[in-house]
């Protein structure tokens, strides 16, 4: 009886101790995904046609919520947002981003292309 009283004792630790959360060897760095980005704005004639921006470094923007006015294929734009992890779009192109402000730095708007080259 002994023996069973201090078998049931350690299977009720072990239990306790597995449910314990347990902490990651190498916690996380919380980043922010709030950005500032100099791009491009440009229109793509693929499902359906949209307006992306391809940063200077090459990187593929999807405004959310891109306001008329910048919806220029050619216009250069500053603009700050965060991006938006786990949707998805119909467009498939570019990561998803909800811009927070955006002003324009050129004018050389173009007319839309036939092709989508950036």
């Amino acid at each position: 009886m002994n023996t069973r009283l201090r078998l049931l004792a350690l299977c009720l630790l072990l239990i306790a101790l597995g449910c314990k959360q347990q902490q990651p060897m190498h916690p996380k760095t919380t980043q922010s995904k709030h950005a500032i980005y100099q791009g491009t704005v440009r229109y793509l004639q693929f499902e359906g046609g949209f307006y992306g921006i391809v940063t200077h470094k090459g990187q593929a923007i999807l405004p959310m919520n891109l306001q008329k006015q910048y919806q220029q294929d050619g216009l250069g734009v500053e603009f700050s947002g965060e991006f938006k992890e786990g949707i998805s779009t119909i467009q498939q192109w570019g990561k998803p981003f909800v811009i927070e402000s955006i002003r324009l730095i050129s004018s050389s708007a173009k007319p839309p292309r036939k092709d989508n080259s950036l």
